[in-house]
């Protein structure tokens, strides 16, 4: 009962970082949206957890939400999560590459998918990149865009940075029906996906 309750706040604080707060994602962040009810460690945990589901629970959060909606955007972004300390080890963390400190450290690497009018902004997936695993973002991002088709979303146009901007996201998304908006870096060779 207990892990499920803190399951549920965790969840809500995750909600509230994204969509209310302006402030990173970072597992502090989340804890401090619970007024100290759940621990940073114990978000950690949890939000690494694979059985607790997150995408279908956010999603029986927010799918009210688009009974009446029908412009937006779809975001997808990822971040890092994890404690200050950078010699942190888990088996949920590995060693990432940190713009902000311009340095590496030991963090769990999260991927997001965000739904946004220009002023609103609603959670809509959340992915963790479990360390050993096959999967990469672009397969987690991937696995979150399908999940969004299916839930029948439809975005105005798919927006992302630079980072994702590899010939076979960018073809993924063009097969789900969707346009997509993005920095190129100088050196790619996209030609034949910047025509329909």
């Amino acid at each position: 009962m207990v892990s499920k309750q803190l399951r549920q706040i965790t969840l809500n604080a995750c909600i509230s970082v994204v969509c209310f707060r302006k402030v990173r994602f970072t597992a502090t962040a989340v804890a401090a949206q619970t007024s100290g009810a759940v621990s940073h460690d114990t978000i950690q945990r949890f939000l690494a957890d694979e059985r607790a589901e997150w995408s279908r629970q956010l999603w029986k959060q927010v799918k009210k939400f688009f009974k009446n909606r029908k412009d937006g955007y779809l975001i997808i972004d990822d971040t890092v999560i994890g404690k200050d300390d950078s010699a942190w080890k888990t088996e949920m963390t590995s060693k990432l590459w940190s713009s902000a400190e311009k340095r590496y450290l030991y963090r769990q690497s999260v991927v997001l998918l965000i739904w946004t009018d220009g002023e609103t902004r609603i959670l809509l997936d959340v992915r963790f990149k479990v360390k050993g695993s096959a999967k990469t973002k672009f397969d987690l991002a991937l696995e979150m865009l399908r999940s969004a088709k299916d839930r029948k979303i439809a975005p105005d146009a798919m927006l992302f940075d630079s980072w994702y901007a590899a010939a076979k996201f960018m073809t993924a998304i063009r097969k789900l029906g969707w346009h997509w908006v993005c920095k190129l870096k100088s050196n790619r060779k996209n030609a034949g996906l910047l025509r329909k």
